[in-house]
């Protein structure tokens, strides 16, 4: 029997669940190397068609060192944040550089790492046709079928075109701000296609988000938020078999959304991690800790 917690006690109670929570938290790792572009024969890039979306959706292959294509390699699936795109990955996250070097040294194994561009759409199907969602202090969001775009064109031509694993063990999901709300929405509603998945100082808020037009907008009724927001999917989906890896900077504003998620999952008997990072919310926090989620993804 799936457990459902009153999200409106969370925030109350906060303070006394942290310590009970596995948080880690680390000092400032070595400074971030995203100074000059990512260049590697092994990145490949690409526009995808698709028909969901009726436009081409940008993505880069990462191969890692010594790749052959005669070889069978898991696959990590990376997302944006908002506003990023497959470029930021690469080059802003430097996901790349560090996979080549971690790759190099034996600490993880070789895997293909996808970075899909999602437009700021949180991964979801929010619209029959694409679009866009103003708020009201001027962010522009992407609206359309993106879950479709993503699961069902992206994966498959991924799986068409590379050696990647097919099955669920070596097919793990992340993504960072946006992006890693869209990782736990997808993992956790299509928890058959996924054994891990990060989500790096996730979109997560117990209430509101800081700006409230984008929770009317994701979330116009309860029935709708239960279907989309990871928080409540988290209480009804089955993710047994599922390795949940959360982290969010500790001046951040992700901090109660994450420790809420990480307590449901544990209530429901989820493996799950929290990382409490020193920092706050931008793109260098997250290039500073990208090695930390990489030993998460390809660790034996």
């Amino acid at each position: 029997m799936k457990r459902r917690m009153n999200r409106r006690t969370f925030s109350a109670g906060l303070a006394i669940a942290l310590p009970l929570i596995a948080i880690i938290l680390t000092g400032l790792l070595p400074a971030c190397r995203a100074d000059e572009p990512y260049v590697a024969e092994r990145l490949e890039s690409f526009q995808i068609e698709s028909s969901f979306l009726d436009k081409s959706m940008g993505v880069k292959v990462y191969l890692p060192p010594d790749y052959d294509p005669d070889q069978t390699y898991p696959v990590l699936y990376f997302l944006p944040d908002g506003g990023g795109s497959e470029y930021t990955i690469i080059n802003e996250y430097a996901i790349g550089a560090q996979a080549d070097e971690l790759v190099s040294q034996g600490i993880i194994e070789p895997m293909l790492i996808v970075a899909a561009d999602t437009d700021l759409s949180f991964g979801l199907n929010t619209a029959p046709e694409t679009g866009t969602f103003e708020t009201s202090s001027g962010k522009v969001f992407a609206t359309g079928l993106y879950e479709d775009y993503l699961i069902q064109e992206m994966i498959p031509w991924i799986e068409e075109h590379y050696p990647t694993r097919t099955d669920r063990g070596g097919r793990y999901i992340g993504g960072y701000s946006a992006g890693g709300f869209a990782a736990l929405y997808l993992a956790f509603t299509h928890p058959d296609l996924f054994s891990k998945v990060g989500g790096h100082s996730p979109s997560l808020f117990t209430g509101d988000f800081p700006d409230k037009t984008i929770s009317d907008w994701l979330y116009p009724d309860q029935e709708t938020r239960s279907r989309r927001d990871p928080l409540d999917l988290a209480q009804t989906q089955d993710l047994t078999g599922l390795r949940v890896y959360l982290d969010t900077g500790s001046a951040d504003v992700n901090v109660e959304g994450c420790a809420a998620l990480q307590k449901i999952l544990e209530e429901q008997g989820v493996a799950s991690e929290l990382h409490l990072f020193d920092g706050s919310h931008s793109r260098g926090y997250c290039c500073q800790y990208m090695a930390e989620y990489l030993k998460f993804y390809g660790a034996d």
